[in-house]
Formats: structure tokens, C-alpha cells, sequence
């Protein structure tokens, strides 16, 4: 009684899990609000090292979030410019390609042992209908959901602006929310919440660029089909971590299938170094801040993504970080103090 007593006095701990249960409420009950605040939060984080840069050019604060808004939406409409179209382009090739793999059975022209062709058909036959439901939820995500996302994306970047400007603003808000007593307990807890996730999303940002990059460069190189879809799928998937290289790596193999003895080697020998070189980059990137147990990141994904579909398997791992804080700032002294 007198733990639970003493969780109860601690307003900040309190406060917070009230605040975070509300959050997980609102957000269930309206998705689309959940995303908006979500990749509002994610470019946010982004830029911030941006605007730190020009402030310290001494362009002075205004200027500088004007800039790295500016700097930001050419990215953004430059990248679409250039990706978009061949996607597109691509998409439905290699939606019949993928079920012609299938359809074939082309991995059975590599395994020559007996006993092991049915191994394979299991395993193909397992991956078939996830594929095919993951290539159905991007494609009426797209289509079907064309309205939903298209007012997630707007008030997301005007969201972002007001953002990008007020951010100390927003951030004093949610200290003023706390009792008078406990602001400054929830001001270090929520600095250490946006050092870490902001840390966190720059990291598995870079990564990721450095993966759909790499992907695009070799395929373009040696002239290749699907170097969009593959590089831009790459990107996307390894905002996933762990969980998000055996998804990347899907397509890549199936569509290695079709190279012969030789092709499926090289492009799963350059996958090897491609993710060896990025992880030796995250572990330089990330020294210093919360470690996350690899078992603890893939139940962190499975469980945010059976709460919140799709989309919270990209979050899992930053509300993971979340919880780490918690746990260090409010449970741990309680619970170690006696």
C-alpha cells in the first residue's frame, strides 16, 4: 500500500500515464488524427538539426525555420517529382510479375534436393497471400483511402509550418498542463523524450536512405527492372526495425529468382553489405542514447501494430523509446526506493 501510495503522490508519474491514456484513446477512436500528429511529430524531429544549423549561420530564428521549411517542400515535391511517376509506371508490372514467381513456382528450378522442394512450396505458400495482402493494402490505401490520406498529408504540412515556428510554444504548453509542483520533474522527461525519439527517427531515417539508395544505384547500374519500386519499398520498410529487413527482402528475393544461380547470389551478397555497412552506421549514430532489446523492439511492433494497424508498426519503436523514458524517470526510482 505504501508503493502504490507513493505512485499516487508522484504527480508527474501520475499525470503522465493520465495524459498517455487519454492519447491511446483518442487516437484509436481517430486514426487519421493519430497520423497527422504522428508525421507531424516525425518532420519535426527531422528538421530540427536544420533549424539549428541556420541558427547558428545567425540567419536568427524566424529566418531559419523559414528556410528549413523552404528547403524541406523542394525535397519533398522533388522527390515526388522524380519517384512518383516510374512507381507508378512500375506497380502493376510488378504486381504480375510477383504472382507470375508464384504461379511458376521459379524457386523450384534452385532447390534440387527432393526433400527440400516442399519445404520451399510451404514456405512460398505461406508468403503468397501475406504479400499479396500487403500489396492490396497499399494499393487501396492509394485508391480506395485516396481522400483520407490526401487530408492526412495537408494537415500534416500545414500542421508542420505552425510546428516548426512554435515549437518551444507547444513545448511550454505541455509542461503548463502538469501541477505547479511537478513542471519541472515532466520538463526533463519530456527533453529526454525528444532528444531520444528525435535522435531515434534522424538515425533510422539516414538508414533507410542509405538502403533505398543503394538498392536504386545497383539496379539502374546493371540495368535492372523494378529499380523504383524496390529502392522506394527498401526505404519505406526499414523504418521497421529487425522486423523490416526480412520485409525488404521479400520481393528482392523473388524477383532474384528470375536472374538465375548467379543473380540470386549477388543481389543477396550485396543485401549482406548493404545492411552490414548501415548497421555499423546506426551503432555509430546511436552511442549514447536508450538502447532498446531487440526482443523488446519486435513485441513493441507487434503489439502497436495490432493497436493501431499498419502505421503503428512504423511507430512501435519510437513509442517503445517512449516507454524507456518513462521507465527510467517515474517507475524505476519508485520502485528501487523501496
Amino acid at each position: 500500500m505504501e508503493r502504490v501510495r507513493r505512485f499516487v503522490e508522484d504527480k508527474a508519474f501520475f499525470f503522465t500515464t493520465l495524459y498517455v491514456l487519454i492519447s491511446f484513446l483518442v487516437f484509436k477512436v481517430f486514426p487519421e488524427v493519430f497520423a497527422v500528429i504522428t508525421m507531424m511529430i516525425f518532420f519535426t524531429l527531422l528538421l530540427d538539426p536544420v533549424v539549428r544549423f541556420f541558427e547558428k549561420m545567425r540567419l536568427g530564428k524566424r529566418v531559419s525555420r523559414v528556410v528549413a521549411l523552404l528547403l524541406f517542400f523542394f525535397v519533398v515535391v522533388y522527390s515526388l517529382y522524380v519517384i512518383i511517376p516510374p512507381v507508378f509506371n512500375e506497380f502493376g508490372n510488378f504486381i504480375e510479375f510477383i504472382t507470375g514467381v508464384f504461379e511458376n513456382k521459379v524457386w523450384r528450378d534452385y532447390v534440387r534436393s527432393p526433400e527440400l522442394v516442399p519445404v520451399f512450396d510451404k514456405i512460398m505458400t505461406f508468403l503468397e497471400p501475406k504479400l499479396n495482402d500487403l500489396l492490396n493494402y497499399v494499393f487501396s490505401l492509394v485508391t480506395t483511402n485516396f481522400l483520407s490520406v490526401t487530408t492526412v498529408v495537408v494537415f500534416t504540412l500545414f500542421g508542420l509550418g505552425y510546428t516548426i515556428f512554435y515549437v518551444r510554444e507547444i513545448a511550454d504548453f505541455f509542461v503548463a498542463i502538469y501541477p505547479k509542483s511537478a513542471r519541472e520533474e515532466a520538463r526533463d522527461f519530456l527533453i529526454s523524450v525528444y532528444r531520444s525519439m528525435g535522435r531515434y527517427i534522424r538515425v533510422i531515417f539516414i538508414n533507410a536512405l542509405i538502403i533505398g539508395l543503394s538498392y536504386w544505384i545497383v539496379f539502374e547500374t546493371f540495368d535492372l527492372k523494378y529499380s523504383a519500386i524496390i529502392s522506394l519499398w527498401a526505404f519505406v520498410t526499414n523504418f521497421i526495425p529487425i522486423v523490416g529487413v526480412v520485409l525488404e527482402y521479400v520481393p528482392v528475393l523473388l524477383f532474384s529468382l528470375t536472374l538465375g544461380v548467379k543473380g540470386v547470389l549477388l543481389i543477396a551478397l550485396f543485401a549482406v553489405l548493404i545492411h552490414a555497412a548501415a548497421f555499423i552506421v546506426f551503432i555509430q549514430l546511436m552511442k549514447g542514447l536508450e538502447k532498446l532489446n531487440p526482443v523488446y523492439i519486435i513485441l513493441s511492433i507487434l503489439f502497436f501494430g495490432k493497436l493501431f494497424g499498419m502505421f503503428g508498426s512504423f511507430v512501435g519503436v519510437p513509442l517503445a523509446l517512449f516507454f524507456k523514458v518513462f521507465w527510467k524517470k517515474f517507475l524505476e526510482p519508485l520502485l528501487e526506493s523501496g
